[in-house]
């Protein structure tokens, strides 16, 4: 960059965020220079929350309030409210202003609002003490000050996205809508109700948010809807079908992220999206489709992101058609979408030919497997895919297929129909050479004679040699063609997280076992030599995960590793690598382990010392020692200057427990912007206390364990 012209450097730094500009201007003189041009502050956005701190981001905002157009602050937490205010008090000339996540209460932000006469977006966390103002009079039952002050503020945006922190400030806030005088071309809703939600499934985090390119009414009125989704109540749920059917008779619907809401008996009562075929991007995670709802979806024609994991009754055909009619799709989560695989890989198979854009791919808790044949048909049709740069695929789809060890058919049938070990569900395919992933509700397993269904691995013995699995691993295809890979995840089917989503379903297909992927065969990974993000997970054949090293040391751009429940829990050897593959990660920023039973030993906090720029450490062992003095950690955060997130659950008692976090977060936890310290017993961190005051940014992207592949454009509200 040094031998560009000044006006190229110029052009490039417009594409870089505030805080990288920030950096990048220290390089050199002449950085520093061309980084004072004014241009580059109409849109301030801190996007790196752990760098820059609260006076020289006020410092920033007062030198250039008056050219400044757009300001991002969200995640910025650890600001405090009264200087937020006083910083965002000099801004008079702002057309957007993203605040979601950070400290502003709603005196202030309708101050902020008045200053700033051409404001037309807004994103917002509303406190929960908001929910203590009545809005509606308790004895008159007419619209209070509040009320009246809160709607004209609302009433000249064009864009509102608020999160809510609690159910009752988001019930609180919804008669507001209810009039006929809020249009907007964007709404966006986002509740992460308490801290328990890390721990339960999505219903206890939501989000909606809708974008058209004509403006529709925002409103609460004529309740027709008569039932409840979860926990959220009726007035809740009227809300949602009101709002999007005055969205949809716009006919411009372009975003409709609403995962989860949308049963068969909702569908009815907005009719009017089936009507639109502008959508660009769609989130249908958790729904269930009927006949009406897939035939719209292969109406489409400009999709970009589409997420439809745990969708029921999405065929094969439906999402062939999908892959023709959206060429420029960029990213697609197909997660546990179980029944819409029949009996080949025909729509995958599109998606490989037609979608040369398609850059993110979720095939997670996916059951795709063929037998009678030399060849990993999934992981050859991925391969084709040569854009890819985040794939997340289930370990057993990585296993190549099984095979009948007999050239007598019957005799092997007639076999495996007198085993407790195998499921009855692989008696029907015939081992016929083609993929089946049929769903066991159409056949019976076989059970014990307690009645419980086989598990997984009980179904298929390892001493049964009547099944056997060609050596080698379909991994290989991937690494060989998918060479722009940045993100990959690796999980196990069987795999559950006592901290998130990323769960399998009920056991019920036929799988190869994961123990037959080995060690050597995750060597493949170290040709990814753009891999920024790596999750491993449930892998039980791996025994010391040698090649973890061999991996860290050949990926040098590594920045984000994930590491769960690999090896043999409990095992002495199990995971003996890890602190020489943290020595060779140069440029982590991120580390979890969840490993229960594991011993974290001083050499292993040692090893992080090499890690400078290493931001969030989240180390989970259920049982697992700890060394018990401070000093270890203290040296550890000495060392890793940029260490904000530091989260400890182990098998350490209650009271060694609190003793380091007591004297860490007295060293560190306000010396270091954005900062947050916890060190919990893994017993008390499972529960709502224990938790409660870690920010939603950390429980979310680090505590939680979930994929996020081809998730976050498609769900995450802008």
């Amino acid at each position: 960059m040094e031998y560009l012209t000044d006006e190229i450097l110029l052009m490039i730094f417009k594409h870089l965020h505030t805080d990288e500009i920030t950096v990048i201007s220290q390089v050199n003189k002449r950085f520093c220079n061309v980084a004072k041009d004014v241009s580059l502050y109409r849109t301030l956005s801190f996007k790196n929350k752990l760098l820059l701190s609260a006076k020289y981001i006020h410092t920033l905002m007062h030198r250039y309030k008056e050219q400044m157009l757009s300001l991002s602050l969200m995640e910025c937490f650890w600001i405090p409210s009264n200087s937020l205010k006083l910083a965002l008090e000099s801004c008079c000339n702002l057309r957007e202003l993203y605040l979601t996540g950070s400290n502003l209460q709603f005196s202030a932000l309708e101050l902020i609002i008045n200053n700033n006469p051409y404001l037309t977006k807004l994103a917002w966390s509303v406190p929960d003490k908001y929910s203590l103002v009545p809005l509606i009079h308790p004895t008159t039952g007419l619209p209070t000050q509040t009320y009246h002050q809160t709607q004209k503020m609302f009433k000249r945006l064009t864009s509102i996205m608020l999160r809510f922190n609690s159910l009752p400030s988001f019930e609180h806030f919804l008669p507001i809508f209810d009039s006929n005088e809020i249009l907007v071309n964007e709404l966006g809703l986002e509740y992460f109700s308490d801290h328990s939600s890390c721990f339960n499934t999505i219903g206890n985090s939501y989000s909606l948010y809708i974008k058209s390119e004509e403006k529709f009414l925002v409103r609460l009125r004529d309740a027709v809807i008569v039932n409840r989704y979860l926990h959220f109540n009726l007035i809740v749920m009227d809300f949602i079908i009101q709002t999007v059917r005055e969205a949809a008779d716009t006919g411009s619907l372009t975003a409709l992220i609403a995962p989860g809401t949308s049963n068969s008996f909702c569908w009815n009562y907005i009719k009017s999206v089936f009507k639109t075929i502008s959508f660009k991007k769609i989130d249908l995670s958790y729904c269930i489709l009927g006949k009406e709802q897939m035939a719209w979806l292969s109406n489409l024609k400009q999709l970009k992101h589409l997420n439809l994991s745990n969708v029921s009754l999405f065929k094969l055909n439906l999402m062939k058609v999908v892959a023709l009619n959206n060429p420029m799709l960029v990213s697609l989560n197909l997660s546990s979408c179980h029944d819409w695989i029949e009996k080949d890989l025909h729509g995958l198979e599109a998606l490989a030919l037609h979608c040369r854009h398609l850059k993110e791919l979720n095939l997670s808790s996916l059951h795709i497997h063929s037998v009678n044949t030399d060849i990993n048909k999934l992981c050859q049709t991925v391969s084709k895919i040569k854009t890819l740069k985040a794939l997340a695929i289930p370990a057993c789809g990585l296993v190549n297929n099984m095979f009948p060890n007999t050239d007598d058919k019957n005799e092997t049938l007639h076999r495996m129909s007198t085993s407790k070990s195998v499921s009855s569900l692989v008696l029907t395919t015939g081992f016929s050479p083609q993929h089946h992933c049929t769903p066991s509700k159409l056949f019976k397993l076989e059970t014990s004679e307690s009645g419980s269904y086989y598990t997984r691995n009980t179904r298929l013995s390892l001493e049964d040699e009547n099944l056997v699995c060609q050596s080698g691993c379909g991994l290989d295809f991937i690494v060989e063609y998918c060479v722009q890979i940045e993100e990959l995840e690796v999980v196990d089917t069987g795999f559950n997280s006592a901290f998130g989503g990323m769960n399998s379903q009920k056991d019920q297909y036929f799988c190869p076992p994961t123990f037959y992927l080995k060690d050597k065969v995750f060597f493949s990974i170290c040709k990814l030599q753009s891999l920024r993000k790596l999750t491993l997970a449930g892998l039980s054949g791996v025994g010391m995960f040698s090649s973890l090293c061999q991996i860290t040391g050949s990926c040098c751009l590594l920045e984000e590793l994930s590491i769960a429940h690999c090896g043999q829990s409990g095992h002495s050897g199990s995971l003996s690598s890890l602190r020489q593959a943290v020595l060779n990660c140069k440029r982590l920023k991120k580390f979890r382990l969840d490993q229960p039973y594991f011993h974290l030993k001083e050499n292993i906090l040692e090893a992080f010392h090499s890690c400078k720029n290493l931001q969030l450490l989240c180390l989970i062992s259920k049982n697992g020692k700890i060394p018990k003095k401070v000093e270890h950690y203290v040296n550890l955060f000495y060392q890793c200057q940029n260490l904000v997130g530091f989260f400890l659950f182990s098998g350490a008692s209650a009271s060694d427990s609190k003793k380091i976090h007591t004297e860490l977060n007295h060293l560190f936890g306000k010396a270091r912007r954005s900062s947050c310290i916890t060190v919990l017993s893994y017993l008390n961190s499972l529960t709502e206390e224990g938790l409660k005051k870690v920010p939603y940014i950390y429980l979310r992207d680090v505590i939680k364990f979930e994929s996020y592949v081809a998730s976050c454009k498609s769900q995450t509200i802008p």
